[in-house]
């Protein structure tokens, strides 16, 4: 399939540029523009966008699409003289900016800096220490409303004990959404059920992901040595994270007083623990190695941890095969499909900003939230899809996109977590004895991380 892959691809664009209208007015993937009722007047101050890349970078050679999604030098232009105000970009290496930006912050500097790019860590990081200010004490409801989805999403995660950090629409809306990829021409030839399908019907469960992944580990030359596998290899943290909030589950949570508390113990979390157990198990999960090469050679008929930049490269350029995209599967204490973002762009304000609203203006007037159009999605998710299913699920996915398990993933996970599932795993540990062992040593490092 690789050599028409360039040829099929085309085609189902072509096919999901002519078809997705219907479907996008069905399903809500874009912004709105919201009125701050005034204008504003920085003064001539100097705009510092701050983030590992160049916000402000632009491609002369780039498509309409992209160029509708990134700012170009008329419009900074054009920005500069209706805020009265001069725009720089300074990118800074991802491993430095939280120093940075507490460097800034306590000199002063950053009175007119908009910080990007953060990612969990860092927000977590700064927010213990109020170095944010709280956008959402300064505004309505009805700007968060008027977010698209993605990044009404990514604000939600960006909330601390009640206040907002979060705002703006920059980006082009493709997040590292919580999907499993499946092999669809290896499902075909194994005369498996389509995950699509079963997810479509609300069979798309635990026990039939198992099922499924038990019927596709194969040892096809009679060896006695397995070469297909139900699973790609996945880091356990990453399993279990992702079958925990696919069960109403979390790393942690706010308490009734606000505090953030370790919450890996609870019965949902537990479940996804032994969940991923009886998976490694029933030997369904291929051996240490790429989890993208197996994936992509045919070793492995199913990647749960799938983030959407896999498409446009190793994907389009190496697979033979069709592959189709499905939620995680929904856990036995879930009601609905869940759509998690890991990673995601959002605009955050330094605690000594000078005029929050403005800036905040400012961002909307450069990323407006109505430039990422139904057909904005359309025209990328097509060009990344290989089939109409697919697209489909890019779409739905991006509409329902939920922030509320988003807190502290990573400060749990690697300080406990992930050695205490191998200590389930490879030494027969109670999944809630484990955890209440790492408990105390997790909570301290919440504890200390947000100044509680």
């Amino acid at each position: 399939m690789k050599r028409n892959l360039g040829i099929c691809l085309v085609l189902v664009a072509t096919m999901l540029i002519l078809t997705g209208s219907t479907l996008a007015s069905k399903i809500e993937v874009s912004g709105k523009p919201f009125d701050f009722g005034q204008e504003f007047d920085l003064g001539g101050q100097t705009v510092t966008f701050i983030a590992h890349w160049d916000l402000l970078a632009w491609n002369d050679a780039a498509n309409p699409i992209s160029k509708q999604i990134a700012v170009s030098p008329e419009r900074i232009k054009e920005a500069e003289e209706k805020f009265n105000c001069k725009i720089r970009s300074m990118v800074v290496p991802a491993g430095e900016r939280e120093s940075v930006f507490m460097a800034r912050l306590l000199s002063g500097e950053s009175a007119y800096d908009v910080w990007d790019g953060l990612g969990t860590g860092i927000f977590e990081g700064l927010v213990g220490q109020n170095a944010f200010y709280p956008v959402g004490d300064i505004l309505p409801p009805e700007y968060f409303e008027a977010l698209p989805p993605m990044h009404r999403a990514m604000a939600k995660a960006y909330e601390f004990q009640g206040k907002t950090y979060g705002f703006g629409a920059a980006g082009n809306g493709v997040v590292q959404i919580t999907l499993t990829a499946y092999n669809k021409s290896l499902f075909e030839r194994e005369g498996l059920p389509d995950p699509y399908e079963l997810y479509k019907k609300g069979e798309w469960t635990w026990d039939t992901f198992k099922e499924l992944a038990v019927q596709a580990t194969r040892d096809l030359d009679g060896d006695g040595v397995i070469d297909q596998w139900g699973l790609a290899t996945v880091p356990n943290y990453d399993a279990v994270g992702r079958f925990a909030y696919a069960n109403e589950a979390a790393f942690a949570k706010f308490d009734e007083n606000g505090r953030v508390v370790f919450a890996f113990d609870e019965p949902n979390a537990l479940d996804a623990i032994r969940l991923y157990q009886e998976l490694v198990d029933l030997k369904v999960i291929a051996p240490s190695g790429d989890p993208i090469t197996q994936f992509v050679s045919g070793q492995a008929a199913m990647d749960v941890a799938f983030y959407p930049w896999y498409m446009t490269g190793p994907y389009q350029d190496n697979m033979e095969d069709e592959y189709g995209l499905v939620p995680t599967p929904i856990g036995p204490a879930a009601t609905n499909y869940n759509f998690i973002p890991r990673e995601g762009q959002t605009m955050v304000l330094p605690a000594n900003s000078e005029q929050p609203l403005a800036l905040i203006a400012l961002v909307d007037f450069l990323w407006p939230s109505e430039r990422l159009t139904s057909d904005v999605f359309e025209y990328v998710f097509s060009n990344m899809s290989p089939n109409r299913e697919t697209f489909e699920m890019l779409m739905i996915g991006h509409s329902q996109l939920d922030g509320k398990y988003y807190l502290a993933w990573p400060h749990v996970a690697f300080n406990g977590v992930e050695d205490a599932i191998n200590q389930i795993v490879n030494e027969g540990k109670a999944p809630a004895a484990a955890m209440e062992e790492v408990k105390p040593r997790i909570q301290a490092v919440l504890d200390e991380l947000f100044r509680q």
